[in-house]
């Protein structure tokens, strides 16, 4: 049954080969909790638009697409947003 059920879902909506996994689910849900964490929550839409302010700080030092960025965090919600 829960084959059946993963099927179902992975195929009820076509989406493109170089989507984003967390921007769909960003898309669908974006109130759904992502992370706990010390008893807050943070929505896939809270992440999304952290993740995304890094990205424009990161750019405007020069990282492009595709350069590696080192961090030296220890895993927590703040470390998701710069993955």
């Amino acid at each position: 049954a829960g084959a059946a059920r993963v099927q179902r879902v992975s195929n009820a909506r076509p989406y493109p080969a170089e989507a984003n996994i967390a921007a769909l689910v960003t898309e669908q849900t974006p109130e759904a909790v992502a992370i706990e964490e010390n008893g807050r929550r943070f929505s896939y839409r809270e992440l999304n638009d952290t993740a995304a302010r890094r990205a424009v700080w990161l750019r405007a030092r020069g990282v492009g697409v595709g350069d590696r960025v080192a961090l030296y965090m220890e895993r927590s919600a703040e470390l998701v947003t710069w993955l």
